[in-house]
């Protein structure tokens, strides 16, 4: 149940702070991950 939750949260946070991060070479939502955000379409990383 607890992983349950924690997968839930997880996604919410994803969609939440990726809302504003558009892929600049193919337009696709970055998602956010270990401290950057990439594109699961193209490839394109972006390091914070």
């Amino acid at each position: 149940m607890l992983q349950k939750e924690a997968t839930k949260n997880q996604q919410m946070e994803a969609k939440n702070s990726s809302k504003e991060y558009k892929c600049p070479d193919c337009g696709a939502q970055l998602v956010p991950e270990s401290g950057c955000i990439y594109c699961p379409f193209c490839g394109y990383s972006e390091c914070h």
